[in-house]
């Protein structure tokens, strides 16, 4: 798994609203599928910070063994933006990209391309002259 756009949490841990948002703490982390953890937070999670309804370090805390298993990837994305006064009035978020690749590692006994047909070339006889047509090897 390839992460682009990593940005750490900046709440220090158990201030504030912190507890609502426990998967901020991690950038990834991998867990056993379970039916009962489906989501990483809850849309009630504003209501009671410190008890908050679902906690997400629950889901990792037992520390089960993830080898031959079906397997979900919480990933974590986000940014930071400090403001400054060239934002007046609006604020542009331009070129911000946030992303994640999920990228195969030795999937196939070799490099498939490999099997691929040998590459064309193919150029203009005359680049100056397109209507002179192109030559393809």
């Amino acid at each position: 798994i390839y992460l682009e756009g990593i940005a750490h949490s900046l709440l220090p841990e158990d201030i504030g609203g912190e507890r609502s948002i426990l998967w901020a703490r991690h950038q990834m982390v991998v867990t056993k599928f379970k039916d009962s953890e489906r989501f990483s937070s809850s849309s009630y999670a504003y209501v009671d910070n410190l008890d908050p309804v679902l906690n997400f370090t629950k889901y990792y805390v037992d520390n089960e063994s993830i080898v031959d298993q079906d397997l979900v990837f919480w990933i974590t994305l986000g940014t930071h933006r400090i403001p400054h006064t060239e934002d007046i009035p609006l604020a542009s978020t331009v070129g911000r990209e946030l992303r994640f690749f999920l990228m195969p590692n030795n999937y196939f006994p070799e490099c498939p391309s490999m099997n691929a047909r040998d590459a064309l070339l193919i150029k203009h006889i005359d680049p100056k002259d397109k209507a002179r047509g192109v030559e393809v090897n």
